[in-house]
Order: structure tokens, then sequence, then C-alpha cells
């Protein structure tokens, strides 16, 4: 009876030290979960900052060259009738 509960009472330690680190365990892997969660939401947002970068300059090098394009345009409308003059001159 006595070897008993000893023996019980050895296992009982036994699993409170196993329960101890399980629960030691079980912290840290939840630590280490929320640094690579935050970790990935950095990346994240620091990938769609580019993203919108690059949209921005995606959309000024658009316009600059509509309005290059524009410019030619009047260009060669000008120098058009400027030459429809000159042969109505001539």
């Amino acid at each position: 009876m006595r070897d008993q509960c000893e023996q019980n009472r050895r296992q009982l330690s036994a699993a409170r030290r196993q329960l101890e680190s399980l629960r030691r365990l079980n912290s840290a892997l939840r630590n280490e979960r929320a640094a690579v969660e935050a970790l990935a939401n950095e990346t994240r947002l620091r990938q769609l900052n580019q993203l919108r970068n690059k949209s921005a300059e995606i959309e000024r090098l658009r316009q600059k060259l509509d309005s290059e394009h524009r410019h030619r345009q009047q260009q060669q409308q000008r120098q058009l009738h400027e030459a429809d003059l000159l042969h109505l001159g001539n």
C-alpha cells in the first residue's frame, strides 16, 4: 500500500512536470506564432506600400506621356495648318 502511494506520487509528480513543460512549450509556440504573424503583416504592408508607390509612378508617367502626345499632336496640327496656308498663298 505504501509502495503504491509512493508510486502514485511519483507518477503525479512526473505528470505535473510534463504538464508544466507542455505549458511552457505552448507559450513559446504562441509567442513564436505572434512574432511570425507580425513579421508577415509588416512584409505585406511594405509590399503594399511599394505597389502603391509603383502605381503612383506609373500614373505620373502615363500623364506625362499623354501630355507629350497632345503637345506633339498640336505641333503637327499647327505645322499642317501653316503648310496649308503656305500652299494656299502660293
